[in-house]
């Protein structure tokens, strides 16, 4: 509808002035669109900004496309014309969810990295709200022209994966009645300082321990320790095939990353969630990656050394201060992986790269942009996208969890309790970058006041609507016949609801243009609450012609094209019933 005006306005003008908006007025009585052009064409004209909307407003008002055109203070707001508005939801009938399609992308090749937990533990409601709106931005952008790939950055090398190792084999050793005292003690103290604590681990440990039992309780056999596992363990085990295990800690963690990754795999699966790649951190190591781009950053004069570490001047270029590639102890800090990897990204040829980041990483921004402008990279190929917390309420008492002992709802706990639509769904409720609370009792009502079921439902209804009218009728008009019935459409509810419709296209470029889905969800929600009203005062099978339960049918035959692809797109189903 947006470029409807547009078009419009080019038509009037010509060239349109740079920062020319086009937006919904917050107030329905201003119209439908409003633009605030005669502002940016004072000083080329010369005239005040009224005087040029009034003309404007003159020349607009001969389209047929607007049943009216008004200049008020500078503005100037429009209103569809009734004949348009049937014209383009007779298109919307006729090519279903296509009619929405456009080429926004213009095929730029886009790859988007999302989740990317650390594979120490099990994914939390967090991750899981980065999982949802990564996917349905894919989503979005993919239906509007880019080439979207999703890409899965697992962090498998460094000292989280250590401290993984002795967890696990900390508690596997406290399962051993045969242990060796003093390595036990040695172990458990190293773990006291940095161990992860959750019960995950516990289980981790005693599964290994089901399959080697006293193996590890001393210094053990490593070789045959890992020769048991492959023989034992059903996974197809990556990390104990690839890589030699040097200490009980490597071979836990490397044991423990296979299982993480592959229940980690299954969450998103759960959820609806697929990837194009899983890139191992590891893998810049053993290719040599992360040394490669040390050197080129020091052949471009930004790297010095001061302490014995390696460091990175990323304030010339942004950043608060300098970070460490690599420590005086010869261990590279996570920094110095990540550059790697999106300078690997780039060598990929991407047009652009996507992070969906958790929002305690946004001091992270600014020192990853600086190194990639130093690479050569220009400005705005690396867009971040920070996602807040999630609390969790259970009858009202939200449910405390604590980094520190360990104790957070599974993300797969969740997904069990009240299925992947309403997690996703509500995950998308609100702007990414603000917390989200999810209310475990409220997105199980059969309610208006559950947002996922009141737009599901619209779609279910509208459904039996339909079975109801070919049961009556014995068929269903045809499209081409429903396009044409719709124009005998004439009260103000129903235009309304194809004012509405007829906006989804505007919504959803909005979508992907400012990497906000929630866009979506929140239009599917405002048009669910205007549906539903409708539905309950105006009868289709009871009409009282045939020609408006005709014309009502092809209106709600339309809606229900939005709806399913709105849903669709959020990675949301569409139910026929409910």
């Amino acid at each position: 509808m947006k470029e409807i005006l547009i078009k419009a306005l080019r038509s009037a003008l010509g060239e349109l002035p740079e920062g020319t908006k086009v937006e919904k007025p917050k107030e329905e009585a201003h119209g439908d669109l409003a633009t605030n052009v005669a502002f940016l064409l004072a000083r080329k004209l010369r005239k005040p900004p009224h005087e040029i909307a009034r003309e404007l407003a003159s020349r607009l008002s001969e389209s047929p496309y607007f049943k009216s055109v008004e200049a008020v203070k500078g503005f100037i707001n429009v209103r569809f014309s009734e004949e348009l508005l049937k014209e383009e939801f007779s298109r919307l009938i006729l090519e279903g969810g296509h009619y929405f399609k456009q080429d926004l992308g213009k095929g730029e090749r886009v790859q988007l990295e999302f989740v990317s937990a650390n594979p120490t533990g099990p994914l939390h409601l967090g991750h899981g709200r980065g999982a949802a709106v990564g996917d349905a931005l894919a989503r979005i952008m993919s239906f509007l022209g880019w080439r979207v790939e999703r890409e899965y950055y697992v962090n498998d090398a460094g000292r989280q994966v250590y401290l993984l190792g002795l967890s696990v084999y900390y508690r596997y050793l406290e399962l051993c009645p045969s242990r060796d005292e003093r390595l036990f003690e040695q172990v458990k103290q190293r773990f006291e300082q940095d161990g992860y604590r959750g019960e995950y681990v516990k289980e981790l440990a005693g599964r290994l321990y089901g399959l080697i039992g006293d193996a590890l309780c001393g210094s053990g056999d490593l070789k045959r320790v890992k020769e048991l596992l492959l023989e034992r363990e059903s996974l197809p085990l990556y990390y104990l095939k690839r890589y030699e295990q040097k200490s009980p800690e490597e071979l836990c963690a490397d044991y423990a990353l296979d299982l993480m990754l592959k229940e980690i795999k299954e969450d998103l699966k759960l959820m609806g969630v697929e990837f194009d790649r899983w890139f191992s951190e590891r893998s810049l190591y053993d290719e040599g990656l992360v040394d490669e781009v040390i050197e080129l950053l020091k052949k471009k004069g930004f790297v010095y050394e001061k302490d014995g570490a390696l460091w990175l001047a990323t304030s010339r270029f942004g950043d608060d201060k300098d970070r460490v590639l690599r420590r005086s102890d010869g261990s590279y800090t996570y920094f110095a992986s990540d550059v790697a990897y999106h300078y690997q990204k780039a060598r990929r040829g991407y047009d652009r790269v996507i992070d969906v980041w958790g929002a305690d990483h946004h001091g992270y921004v600014p020192r990853v942009r600086a190194a990639l402008k130093m690479l050569g990279l220009p400005d705005g190929w690396l867009e971040v996208l920070l996602v807040q917390m999630v609390r969790l309420f259970r009858k009202g008492q939200e449910v405390k969890m604590s980094k520190r002992t360990g104790s957070f709802v599974p993300l797969r706990e969740l997904l069990n309790e009240v299925g992947p639509d309403a997690v996703r769904f509500t995950f998308l409720t609100k702007r990414s970058d603000t917390p989200l609370d999810f209310d475990v009792e409220l997105v199980k009502e059969k309610s208006s006041e559950n947002p996922v079921f009141y737009v599901q439902y619209a779609h279910a209804r509208i459904s039996g609507i339909l079975r109801e009218f070919k049961k009556h009728e014995g068929e269903l008009p045809t499209y081409e016949q429903l396009a044409q019935a719709v124009r005998n459409l004439t009260d103000e509810e129903g235009l309304k609801l194809i004012k509405e419709a007829l906006f989804f296209k505007d919504e959803l470029a909005e979508a992907a243009l400012r990497r906000e889905p929630h866009r979506v969800t929140y239009y599917l929600i405002e048009l669910a609450s205007a549906f539903h009203p409708y539905y309950n005062r105006h009868r289709i099978l009871g009409a009282p012609t045939r020609e408006l339960a005709l014309a009502r049918l092809a209106l709600v035959t339309g809606l229900r094209e939005v709806f399913r692809l709105g849903l669709n797109l959020l990675g949301v189903t569409a139910p026929e019933r409910m």
